[in-house]
């Protein structure tokens, strides 16, 4: 495995932002679990506890891998760089790498209480799964535009923002869609929801590999 794969999970697994994630994460679900059970209305925690789930994934995680981008400015970072000879796009991608490990970790965290509450109550346990997978699916893909954004300037950053935010509205959709959908109508949300997956990776690499490379230049 790659140093720099290797610095960038451990870097990302020990930091402080990935520990308070994990620990609000299981604590408001089992908070949530707690609740519905206490006032019997499991069902009706569905939309709070993929809301948080969501929010996980595909917010604070690709967040944070955007925000750690900025250590590789550093001097000593950019001398471990330059020695390793790592392009722009690899080290794109294997923060993208070491950030699906984390949401894989936070995934498998979640999947008792998917569990738990398939057993408590009359929730569709593969739909519940199949959505938690595509959840984990697209956070790099998150990653990876929120990389690119926090690479440019201010005002690129605040134009790109606002574009993504109503994208990612879209993309949530989808995805809702796609999991969640049954019979003929399932298949059209998944197929646009694999379609914007696959663009997003590939269009997200490429620009935030060159914004990237422009700012290790400058």
């Amino acid at each position: 495995m790659n140093a720099i794969l290797v610095k960038d999970l451990r870097q990302s697994l020990h930091s402080r932002w990935f520990e308070i994630i994990f620990l609000w994460l299981i604590g408001s679900l089992c908070l949530l679990t707690l609740f519905a059970l206490r006032f019997d209305v499991l069902n009706g925690f569905n939309a709070l506890f993929w809301l948080d789930v969501g929010l996980t994934l595909h917010l604070l995680l690709p967040l944070h891998c955007a925000l750690s981008a900025s250590e590789d400015q550093t001097p000593d970072n950019c001398e471990l760089i330059r020695v390793t000879g790592l392009t722009a796009e690899m080290m794109v991608r294997q923060r993208l790498v070491a950030l699906f490990c984390s949401a894989l970790m936070v995934s498998l965290l979640v999947l008792p209480f998917v569990v738990l509450r398939y057993f408590l109550g009359s929730i569709e346990l593969v739909d519940e799964l199949q959505y938690l997978l595509l959840l984990t699916l697209g956070c790099p893909v998150l990653g990876g535009a929120l990389l690119w954004i926090m690479t440019l300037t201010s005002l690129a950053r605040f134009a790109l923002c606002c574009v993504f935010t109503f994208l990612l509205i879209f993309y949530e959709g989808f995805t809702l869609a796609a999991a969640f959908a049954t019979g003929d109508q399932a298949v059209l949300p998944l197929m646009f929801w694999l379609i914007g997956t696959f663009l997003g990776w590939v269009i997200s690499i490429a620009f935030a590999s060159e914004s990237y490379l422009h700012s290790r230049r400058t």
